[in-house]
């Protein structure tokens, strides 16, 4: 998605050279916590050990239902690569 030589920038840049190119704040924080998270060694281990636990209890319905009636209104979700 980022990049203004091979990302939205840059498509929407060839279609119309003209536009106004304005990135959501939001998707910017969020790239830049993946990039925080993935140059700390203990950030890397921290999310490894959530995956590791989303993967068990996701695999498994009978496991997911374990989790989901131990710990209410909390939802596992997988880690998303949004480079």
């Amino acid at each position: 998605m980022k990049g203004k030589h091979q990302g939205v920038q840059k498509r929407l840049l060839d279609i119309n050279p003209r536009s106004f190119y304005t990135p959501c704040c939001c998707h910017n924080l969020n790239l830049v916590l993946c990039d925080v998270a993935n140059s700390c060694t203990k950030a890397i281990s921290f999310f490894g050990v959530v995956q590791c636990i989303y993967t068990l209890f996701s695999s498994s319905s009978k496991r997911w239902k374990v989790f989901k009636d131990s710990v209410p209104g909390l939802s596992l979700k997988s880690l998303s690569q949004t480079r």
